[in-house]
């Protein structure tokens, strides 16, 4: 059941002139991270539940529809079981033939979504376990209430907070001296205390992204895999290019806090035990 907000619906349907307009959902799950060189990270157990169903699961919880999963070909067949074995049938499928990033995951999403009943959509990372429905559904409020091109999700940086030393390499909203936005990614700069953190969940209008997408610079990391397209760099390009766009800021650590690494699964491990006990 969608959740509604004055009026509109958010995370399922929303009303625009008397025309149901969906709002759907895209998980980029098309990386190649292991955490035992093996077997795709995003079907590790945490809780008995694999951290990418936990992420499908919180998606259609907040009433999100389409629910588009991005995958590769190497670990596509698994996830697709997977979702599948827990009964998900309604969730749809995407290859994303070569390894260029999330943002190009999403694009390859878009480019299957029908423009005339989807005018919006949720894009967030499979490895994101933690994040509530309720997060979810409030950052598609304030992007359609604001009427924005599209909103994303921060987490002010708390130095002192358990979870920050893992976070310190995640994408961070900073100010040139002139007042222009940049995005810090993969460049070895640290976030400061108070420093908006991006947390791995946006919200674009369709047209916009796919309009926009080429304008994109691709990064490349020096790790061998050549040149990638990254959804931070939307936030760049909107805020210095005039474009209407929400920085929809939330302390939640717990919320932004991904899976990359062994580490991270071990870290994940703990906070799930302890809330079950």
């Amino acid at each position: 059941m969608p959740i509604r907000f004055g009026g509109q619906e958010c995370g399922g349907n929303q009303t625009q002139g008397g025309t149901m307009k969906r709002i759907a959902a895209v998980i980029p799950a098309g990386g190649y991270g292991t955490l035992d060189g093996r077997s795709c990270k995003l079907l590790a157990k945490i809780g008995g539940k694999a951290i990418l169903l936990r992420v499908v699961e919180a998606v259609k919880a907040a009433g999100f529809s389409p629910v588009v999963v991005v995958v590769n070909k190497k670990y596509g067949k698994d996830i697709r079981a997977a979702v599948q074995e827990e009964g998900h049938f309604d969730v749809d499928y995407v290859d994303q033939p070569y390894r260029r990033g999330a943002a190009d995951a999403v694009m390859q999403a878009v480019e299957t979504l029908n423009g005339e009943e989807t005018k919006n959509f949720l894009a967030v990372l499979g490895e994101m376990l933690f994040m509530s429905p309720g997060t979810m559904t409030e950052l598609a409020r304030e992007h359609i209430t604001r009427q924005a091109h599209m909103s994303y999700l921060t987490c002010p940086h708390d130095p002192a907070h358990p979870l920050a030393s893992h976070m310190e390499e995640y994408a961070f909203v900073d100010y040139e001296s002139e007042g222009r936005l940049r995005v810090p990614m993969y460049s070895g700069r640290r976030p400061s205390r108070g420093t908006d953190v991006i947390g791995s969940a946006y919200v674009f209008r369709l047209e916009w992204f796919k309009l926009t997408f080429p304008r994109i610079i691709p990064m490349d990391k020096q790790d061998g895999f050549g040149v990638e397209y990254h959804l931070p760099a939307f936030v760049e390009l909107a805020a210095n290019n005039g474009y209407r766009f929400v920085n929809f800021r939330k302390f939640v650590p717990l919320e932004i806090f991904g899976i990359n690494t062994p580490k991270h699964f071990e870290v994940a491990e703990q906070i799930s035990e302890s809330v079950v006990t």
